[in-house]
């Protein structure tokens, strides 16, 4: 990708929407959505905007990017319609990528810079767990001094939350967690001494973060065309394997 690419960039599928208009890392137009009723009209803007080409050049879009999952099967829809729909009317490919992965790229990025209350400091593991329903939860989790590119494709579980229990016991103390179900799942945990609880803000994804992380998953090629995108449920959801069906690396 080089510095004068743009491209736009949704994430509905949490209650916290994130709609953005990307120059490389940079954002030239981003919102952010946190009551439902809103959505549909920012998003009709947000359109709009790429579309007429206010903020760029319509002929300088070369992706669109869109959170297939995990979350709101409505906003997860939503999210994919749209995606789809502009990169039919700009002729451009479009970056699939999983919401928990975005979020755990903008945690790690706080970590550097930010107060530590709010970020996490010397814990092993981050642990991001959010609430399927039907009791279950998505988990997504990475040991935080091996994280970097070589983490991104990665795809969030979903499993009942007795298992997600298990998993995360499995990883021992010094653990940092984020996400819906944290507090209740905490409370579950072994070593519930040792945890260490993210705050509400660092549940969202931050423009400036998700601009970055968005660049990282840019040069692994990962795009696919207008059709082969679709909704990944939290029911249909397999660990790792099924993401070369929805991002595979591709040069075309």
């Amino acid at each position: 990708m080089t510095s004068k690419e743009i491209y736009l960039a949704m994430d509905t599928v949490s209650d916290d929407v994130l709609l953005g208009i990307y120059q490389g890392s940079r954002p030239l137009y981003a919102t952010t959505v946190s009551t439902p009723r809103a959505l549909l009209g920012e998003l009709g803007d947000f359109m709009s905007l790429a579309l007429n080409g206010e903020m760029a050049p319509r002929s300088s879009v070369e992706k669109i990017c869109v959170a297939v999952g995990p979350g709101s099967f409505t906003g997860s829809r939503i999210g994919v319609a749209s995606a789809k729909s502009l990169a039919l009317a700009l002729n451009v490919k479009v970056v699939c990528f999983d919401h928990q992965e975005a979020l755990m790229h903008r945690i790690i990025y706080a970590s550097h810079g930010r107060a530590a209350s709010s970020s996490i400091r010397d814990e092993k593991w981050l642990v991001i767990v959010s609430n399927a329903k039907r009791g279950q939860a998505h988990l997504l989790f990475c040991e935080v001094s091996k994280f970097g590119p070589d983490l991104l494709l990665s795809q969030s579980l979903t499993q009942d939350i007795a298992e997600v229990v298990v998993k995360i016991n499995s990883l021992g103390p010094s653990v940092y967690i984020v996400g819906d179900l944290a507090s209740q799942i905490t409370a579950q945990l072994e070593h519930r001494q040792t945890v260490v609880i993210g705050s509400r803000e660092m549940g969202k994804l931050d423009p400036d973060a998700f601009g970055k992380y968005l660049v990282d998953l840019m040069g692994l090629k990962a795009w696919v065309t207008a059709q082969d995108v679709s909704v990944r449920y939290s029911r249909e959801y397999e660990p790792k394997s099924k993401i070369v069906k929805i991002s595979p690396l591709s040069s075309a």
